[in-house]
C-alpha cells in the first residue's frame, strides 16, 4: 500500500503494534515442552482480546491463526501436538488483520536458548543482519532490488543461501501486495521505491543449497531433510527521511 494521509499511516501503525505484540508474546512462550498447538490457542485468544483477526485467515482460509514452522520447514508451517525440543529452530509468522488494515512480521527462535543450537543461532544472526542491510536501501527513487542484493551478498558473505523460490511483498490493505521483494539480485527489475511505500522485508535462507518442497498438508513449505532454514521480517514504510521498521 502507499500512505497518503494520517488516517493511513496511523492505521497500519496501529496494525503493525499489534503484530509486534503478538510476535513477542509467541517468542517467549516457546519453550521445550511446548507445542505449537498450544502456542495457535495462544495467538488466537490474544487476537481475539485485542479485537484483531488473521489475515491468512480472512484472505486464503488458512487452518490456523500464524504459522509456525520447525527446522527444515521454512513458511507456512502448521500447528501440531509434537512437543518443541531444545534446540529446534522456531520460525513464527504472524500476520494480523486490525481496523482494515494488515501488518507482517517473523522471527526465528531457538528452542531452549542459542547455546543450545549454535549452528541455528549463528543462521539466525545471518538473516537478521541480512534485514538490516537491506533495510538500509529503502530510500524513494532507490532500485527495488538493491533490496534483494543486499540480502543475496550478505547470505553469500555468511556461507548460507537465500531461498528465491520465496519473497517479501508489498502490504497494507492486502496480505500479499505489489511489488515483490526478492531475496537476491534481479537485474533486470527497474522497479523504483517510493515515498509512502509499505512492503514486508524478509530474507528466508539455508544452511545449505536446497530444493524446496510443499509438504502433504498443502501448506508448510519446506527444504530438504536435514537443511536448516532462518526466516526474520518486518514490515517497514518507505518515507523521504528514513524508512520506518514498523513491527520493530
Amino acid at each position: 500500500m502507499l500512505v497518503k494521509n494520517e488516517q493511513d499511516l496511523k492505521g497500519i501503525e496501529n496494525a503493525s503494534r499489534v503484530a509486534k505484540h503478538i510476535l513477542k508474546l509467541l517468542a517467549d512462550s516457546s519453550l521445550p515442552g511446548v507445542t505449537t498447538e498450544y502456542l495457535d490457542q495462544l495467538c488466537e485468544k490474544e487476537m481475539k482480546a485485542i479485537g484483531a483477526k488473521s489475515a491468512p485467515k480472512m484472505y486464503y482460509n488458512s487452518p490456523c491463526y500464524s504459522f509456525y514452522s520447525v527446522n527444515n520447514c521454512i513458511v507456512h508451517g502448521l500447528p501440531n501436538n509434537k512437543e518443541l525440543e531444545k534446540g529446534d529452530i522456531l520460525k513464527i509468522d504472524v500476520t494480523p488483520f486490525f481496523e482494515g488494515f494488515i501488518s507482517d512480521t517473523a522471527c526465528s527462535v531457538i528452542i531452549g536458548g542459542n547455546e543450545c543450537n549454535t549452528q541455528a543461532a549463528q543462521m539466525v544472526e545471518n538473516a537478521v543482519s541480512s534485514f538490516n542491510k537491506a533495510v538500509k536501501q529503502c530510500k524513494p527513487n532507490q532500485f527495488l532490488n538493491e533490496i534483494g542484493k543486499a540480502i543475496e551478498n550478505n547470505t553469500k558473505n555468511g556461507g548460507y543461501f537465500v531461498v528465491k523460490e520465496l519473497s517479501g511483498h508489498g502490504v497494507g490493505k492486502a496480505v500479499h501486495e505489489d511489488p515483490s521483494v526478492l531475496n537476491f539480485y534481479e537485474p533486470r527489475d527497474k522497479t523504483k521505491l517510493q515515498n509512502g511505500l509499505v512492503i514486508a522485508i524478509e530474507p528466508m535462507i539455508c544452511n545449505r543449497k536446497s530444493d524446496i518442497t510443499t509438504k502433504r498438508d498443502g501448506w508448510t513449505i519446506a527444504a530438504k531433510m536435514g537443511s536448516l532454514t532462518a526466516h526474520y521480517e518486518h514490515t517497514v514504510l518507505i518515507t523521504d527521511s528514513k524508512p520506518i521498521v514498523l513491527t520493530k
